[in-house]
C-alpha cells in the first residue's frame, strides 16, 4: 500500500498531493505474500525473508529514519519483521538484532 497526504489551502482551494513511499511493514508484507501481518507475531509467522533482503531494505529506507548509521537501520528492518511476524533466514528476528550487534554480519552488510 503507499500513503498520500493531500494538503489543501483553505482559503484558496489550491492542494497538493504528495505520494510517500511504501513502509518497511507494508514492503516485508509483499516480499512474503501476505496481506497483513500477523495478530500474534511472536508465535505465528506469515513468511521468511533473506538478510540480504533485510539489508536491501535498510539501504533504502536509511533516508526516512532517523539514523545514518547502517547496523541501526538493519536492526530497524529486524524489529519490524518481528512486530509483523515475519522471520529472517528461518530466525526470529530478535536473534539476529544481537548478532549485527557484534558483527557477525558486517561482511554482508559491507560495513
Amino acid at each position: 500500500s503507499v500513503s498520500v497526504d493531500v494538503i489543501i489551502d483553505l482559503e484558496t482551494k489550491d492542494f497538493q498531493v504528495e505520494v510517500m513511499e511504501p513502509s518497511i511493514s507494508s514492503l516485508l508484507l509483499k516480499k512474503v505474500g501476505a496481506e497483513k501481518g500477523s495478530a500474534t507475531p511472536h508465535t505465528v509467522k506469515v513468511g521468511n525473508v533473506d538478510f540480504g533482503y533485510v539489508v536491501e531494505l535498510a539501504k533504502s529506507k536509511i533516508n526516512n529514519m532517523n539514523t545514518t548509521s547502517l547496523k541501526a537501520a538493519v536492526k530497524t528492518v529486524l524489529s519490524v519483521c518481528r512486530s509483523v511476524g515475519v522471520t529472517v533466514d528461518g530466525s526470529d528476528a530478535k536473534d539476529l538484532i544481537s548478532k549485527v550487534d557484534a558483527g557477525e554480519f558486517d561482511s554482508i552488510m559491507g560495513v
